[in-house]
């Protein structure tokens, strides 16, 4: 029973680095893991082992995307001679005296 509610925990623990649309449902389904164990028979316990299979394999799957996500992120300072030059033209220009 503990090890059960600390793999639980630390599932929880690692839904940070989920995509933000699979956190929903993940943190819905532990919570349904944790009323399983509330029950503590045989039966609801078996069950709350096999959720908790699924669900760290979804947050897994779900972290493996972040994760490429974030490597796939655009450079937004990058060396590019267009984009320097489209930043040269957003300048504001020198007034002349007059």
């Amino acid at each position: 029973m503990r090890a059960m509610s600390d793999s639980l925990q630390q599932l929880q623990s690692q839904l940070a680095n989920c995509m933000l649309a699979d956190r929903h449902a993940l943190r819905r389904k532990l919570r349904d893991v944790a009323d399983l164990q509330k029950l503590a028979n045989e039966n609801s316990m078996s069950k709350a082992q096999r959720l908790l299979g699924e669900i760290a394999q979804k947050i897994n799957k779900s972290q493996q995307k972040y994760q490429q996500r974030l490597v796939n992120l655009p450079n937004t300072r990058s060396s590019c001679p267009y984009q320097a030059a489209a930043m040269k033209s957003l300048r504001p220009s020198k007034k002349i005296r007059s």
